[in-house]
């Protein structure tokens, strides 16, 4: 069996309804955090662990508040290196930003989720976060078929 056939095999794509049951099975904000950016912003797991508070952005839009974040580094697809770019936060994320600051009294140059010493999370630590989620998802609906998510191929 081929590397792509058993990767194909893995991937598992999940309904809104079913991301949404995820996010909420999360045992923290920092936690719910890092589904959301992933799930509702499409941030990759290196960008979500290296975002700091210092990257958010609250600027008025046509007459109405909204978020975004500079993605700084961003994964490199050209050969260029990586591209700064500027995401959109939906409200509810924002939320969840806003008591991930308060919860852990985060200042400008702190990561905005931090590891348990105050840190940033590696990459393994934030994988193991999310299919931690995942694994708990999956015990706690009884599913037949178990939910892989961020396994390296």
């Amino acid at each position: 069996m081929s590397q792509n056939t058993r990767q194909e095999e893995r991937q598992i794509w999940l309904t809104p309804k079913e991301m949404n049951q995820l996010i909420l099975s999360a045992p923290s904000n920092r936690d719910k955090l890092i589904m959301q950016l992933g799930s509702q912003c499409g941030l990759r797991i290196s960008e979500t662990r290296t975002l700091r508070v210092d990257d958010l952005i609250e600027r008025e839009v046509e007459n109405d508040l909204k978020y975004f974040a500079t993605i700084r580094n961003g994964k490199d697809t050209t050969g260029d290196g990586g591209h700064t770019r500027e995401i959109w936060i939906p409200k509810d994320t924002w939320s969840t930003i806003r008591l991930v600051i308060n919860e852990y009294n985060l200042q400008k140059q702190h990561y905005l989720v931090p590891s348990r010493n105050g840190g940033g999370l590696s990459d393994t630590g934030a994988r193991n976060i999310v299919k931690k989620i995942g694994e708990r998802a999956f015990e706690s609906n009884n599913n037949k078929q178990q939910i892989s998510i961020c396994e390296q191929p």
